[in-house]
């Protein structure tokens, strides 16, 4: 059964005696990256203006997968708003791009790359454009230059978004995908697998979704550390949760949360889950498990927009 141990309302975690494989500070999500785009995908934009050209102005592209276009177009109802924050690429199969918003974002020189293959996802193939955007600095000049030519390698590789290209020594992109948890429940359960996809085939990936309640993000076996300060945990995060969604796994130990848990088996078929847990730790929490496994965190949206949570 494992062991679960409460602990008071507020630890110190001393990281030092862990064998760290990841880092994680909680807050450089939020913050500048020059490796890192925005991904929109096909749902409702629900976060404030203000803290949507924050995220915006934080991350170095924006991708729109296909109908996600038509949701960043119906956001900014400010013509003025509209032409400032355009998207680098609309990607997908545009079964979902509206007639009229295609034209529009045409007509502000919007590069609109349509990928007919349907052998991956409109997620995947702007996955795919945005990895060989960062891949190498000519390839943007390609992207706009020679059109047909990249669209139809890109289709030709779409279903092949390389086990190859993972494995090689690529600088970290951080990736914040929109949408991705709301809506259709089987569209849901498919972003879901995209995080186990792009942890296996495109680790150079931090990917983390945002959603209007949470913030999610995929930890790989061995041990993590997540950081954040006192005032984050207290202000900013509400509960938390540890979810096996690929199979049952084991939690070796964990220390800052508020139900500790060490060797302790989790799995859904077992209805033994970590949820509506939260943080403890004044500095952070330590996560270590056998397998790979999502983390949840609720956001107190509309402290994080008042809050200096974006600068660093």
């Amino acid at each position: 059964m494992g062991e679960v141990v409460e602990n008071p309302d507020s630890i110190h975690v001393d990281f030092t005696k862990y064998d760290i494989k990841r880092r994680i500070d909680i807050k450089q999500v939020f913050q500048n990256c020059l490796r890192s785009c925005i991904l929109i995908l096909n749902q409702d934009i629900c976060m404030t203006k203000d803290v949507f050209i924050k995220l915006w102005k934080n991350n170095q592209i924006c991708v729109c997968a296909d109908g996600g276009a038509n949701r960043l177009y119906e956001f900014f109802q400010d013509e003025d708003d509209r032409k400032t924050y355009l998207p680098t690429y609309i990607v997908g199969d545009m079964d979902s791009l509206r007639n009229e918003v295609r034209e529009y974002y045409r007509g502000q020189n919007v590069l609109i790359i349509e990928q007919k293959c349907q052998y991956s996802n409109d997620f995947m193939k702007s996955i795919k454009v945005i990895s060989d955007h960062f891949a190498s600095p000519t390839v943007p000049k390609l992207l706009e230059t020679n059109i047909n030519h990249v669209v139809s390698g890109l289709k030709a590789s779409n279903n092949n978004t390389s086990h190859d290209q993972g494995k090689n020594d690529i600088a970290p992109v951080k990736l914040v995908v929109l949408n991705a948890i709301y809506g259709r429940f089987d569209h849901t359960i498919q972003s879901v697998a995209e995080l186990y996809r792009l942890q296996n085939q495109l680790p150079h990936f931090s990917t983390y979704y945002l959603t209007p309640k949470d913030l999610l993000f995929l930890l790989p076996a061995g041990g993590t550390s997540l950081t954040f300060t006192e005032g984050e945990r207290d202000h900013l995060f509400g509960n938390c949760g540890l979810l096996p969604l690929a199979g049952p796994c084991t939690i070796v130990k964990t220390e800052g949360l508020k139900w500790d848990v060490a060797n302790w088996r989790t799995g859904i078929l077992e209805g033994q889950l970590s949820t509506s847990n939260r943080f403890v730790g004044d500095n952070g929490c330590y996560i270590n498990s056998d397998c790979s496994i999502v983390v949840n965190i609720e956001l107190k949206w509309e402290v994080v927009e008042k809050d200096a949570f974006f600068e660093k």
